[in-house]
């Protein structure tokens, strides 16, 4: 990639990370429920800088323009990173580098949220690095849902609960999670009129 193009990669990766989540929640019906936060989260940092100012709602990378997939970004932050080098190894190893920077990260701005990391790095899979044990279900169910069985499972320190704990999924795994809870929705298509 040319200097200066990871921009557009990144982007590219958010849209695309937005359109998987949307058709997770829809079976397939709908890409349009979830879209690239203002400033890639950047509006919600400027804004949370003045006193007595919050803004929750375009926090991370990706915020719901439906209000179907509100049900996810009410509980979790969402970041996506596309970099041609995460340094995977030097995480695993040294718990340091750019993912341990951007578990921080998230986990900061995450709040009471939980958090999920979903990154690539070139020529690799997609994958998820979350807090989140287990997902709620819908407002109208009283149902949790657990994580599919992570590829592996991180404690920073002796962990005292489980936002001390973070698990790394494949992407897709993630998706099936997602499309567990939502049952297959009939989306009403309206009748050309005559």
């Amino acid at each position: 990639m040319r200097p200066g193009g990871g921009g557009i990669k990144g982007g590219a990766f958010e849209r695309k990370i937005c359109v998987a989540l949307s058709q997770a929640m829809t079976n397939d019906e709908r890409k349009d429920l979830f879209w690239r936060t203002s400033m890639s989260g950047g509006r919600a940092t400027i804004m949370n800088r003045v006193p007595g100012q919050r803004n929750i709602s375009q926090t991370g990378d990706i915020s719901a323009i439906d209000p179907l997939g509100n049900w996810l970004t009410d509980q979790m932050l969402i970041e996506c990173k596309h970099h041609r080098d995460v340094q995977f190894n030097h995480y695993l190893l040294n718990r340091g580098g750019k993912i341990a920077d951007w578990i921080k990260t998230a986990k900061q701005q995450a709040g009471s949220k939980r958090y999920a990391l979903i990154f690539k790095q070139n020529n690799m899979p997609t994958l998820v690095f979350t807090d989140a044990p287990f997902l709620d279900g819908p407002a109208n169910s009283n149902a949790t849902y657990r994580m599919p069985l992570p590829l592996l499972i991180i404690s920073q320190g002796y962990p005292t609960s489980t936002r001390d704990t973070h698990t790394l999924h494949k992407f897709d795994h993630f998706l099936e999670a997602i499309r567990a809870i939502f049952p297959p929705i009939k989306i009403e298509r309206r009748r050309p009129s005559q």
